[in-house]
């Protein structure tokens, strides 16, 4: 019987060689044999069929009308196979991914290419720069990022707070873990991707709503504050708080509306801000305010 080598299969069914060994791993080619280290598949065997996620056409749905950029950054090449294969069978064209075995290497193509990624799928125990110390150079390049950790030690849960993770999962990493996880994050994603529109000096203007920390209202002007810059522009409150989504922005005051993604803390008469900024809340809106807010964390943490 003839046979070839990793490369030669991903060459021919249009895959890499990772993913090969990780269908030879799974049992997934009948005939491939395997010496020393090498695998070895017969040169008639048929790509195996990449699996289908039961949730496909939902998590499709979720993302068809944004570009989304995934990274995955894992040194085991089994897992970092399944992933791929994974993200392969979603089958939505819009989402592009890339597949990193270290930390250094993610960083050097991010550098390189001058490029961030929506999501990322973050082993921690690596070689050289570990996925905790990785994650904090994509945070400090990054605010808005997702970084989902993938590890087989629990351990770590408390050390990685500082990177603001967006969720966890514990290897081995199951179909409907992934599935839950990437709802999740796609949910979120389309949330935060929205946009606000309003005019300033007879010109329109658009900033994303994850940019957005807070708007201020006085009179018949309203104040739009990002982390970069501060926005002046005519309007009511009571009009901006009507174009904006409610699952992300709470109005706490008939002048103030914040991000909720922004919040440190609430008290009985302020929510005090992760910048550091106090912003008083009135009466009329401090049960609604707590409501809220719970109900936002609830949901960031499911």
């Amino acid at each position: 019987m003839d046979y070839m080598t990793l490369k030669e299969a991903g060459e021919k069914w249009g895959v890499t060689p990772r993913r090969v060994n990780y269908y030879c791993a799974g049992g997934r080619i009948p005939g491939a044999v395997k010496m020393a280290t090498i695998w070895l598949i017969p040169k008639d065997a048929e790509k195996p069929v990449d699996m289908r996620t039961r949730q496909g056409k939902s998590l499709n749905s979720l993302v068809e009308h944004n570009d989304m950029k995934i990274a995955v950054c894992e040194d085991n090449n089994i897992v970092a196979a399944y992933l791929e294969d994974y993200l392969s069978s979603l089958g939505v064209q819009n989402i592009e991914y890339e597949i990193f075995t270290s930390g250094d290497d993610l960083i050097h193509y991010m550098e390189q290419e001058r490029t961030s990624f929506n999501i990322f799928l973050m082993d921690i125990e690596m070689p050289g720069r570990n996925g905790i110390e990785t994650s904090a150079y994509v945070r400090a390049h990054d605010k808005n990022a997702l970084i989902i950790f993938i590890t087989d030690h629990k351990e770590y849960v408390y050390e990685v707070f500082e990177v603001l993770p967006f969720r966890f999962l514990i290897k081995p990493v199951t179909q409907e873990a992934l599935n839950g996880v990437m709802k999740k994050a796609f949910e979120h994603f389309n949330l935060t991707n929205q946009v606000f529109f309003f005019k300033q000096n007879k010109k329109q203007l658009q900033v994303d709503f994850n940019e957005i920390i807070y708007f201020e209202g006085n009179l018949r002007k309203v104040r739009l504050v990002t982390s970069e810059v501060e926005y002046d522009f005519y309007g009511k409150i009571s009009d901006v708080v009507k174009q904006l989504d409610g699952n992300l922005f709470l109005q706490i005051h008939n002048s103030y509306i914040v991000n909720m993604s922004q919040i440190r803390k609430i008290s009985d008469s302020a929510v005090v801000l992760k910048s550091g900024v106090n912003l008083p809340i009135s009466k009329k809106y401090r049960d609604e305010v707590r409501q809220k807010h719970i109900q936002y964390m609830a949901w960031r943490c499911e």
